[in-house]
């Protein structure tokens, strides 16, 4: 059986001060498990909600983000902002 290939994913990571926003720092438990990945919404476009994230301010992100209609050629490219590889 044929494997449906991997879609390009578009690296953007965001990595801000631990304790300023959710990175991947708060992914891993004390014994280095995986024990958290965030979904969101995005009510805007993938470039608004990458600035968004990227706010020092903003107390929020996700692994991924995916292009819509409203992103015209960007209509299914995805984002990884937290690559979920990295451990503290």
């Amino acid at each position: 059986m044929a494997k449906t290939p991997r879609p390009i994913i578009a690296k953007r990571p965001i990595v801000k001060p631990y304790g300023v926003g959710m990175t991947y720092q708060y992914r891993w438990d004390a014994q280095k498990h995986a024990y958290a990945s965030w979904v969101h919404t995005m009510l805007g476009t993938l470039w608004g909600t990458d600035t968004y994230f990227r706010f020092p301010a903003t107390q929020a992100c996700t692994d991924y983000g995916i292009g819509g209609t409203l992103d015209g050629l960007y209509d299914g490219v995805i984002f990884e902002w937290i690559d979920a590889t990295i451990r503290p």
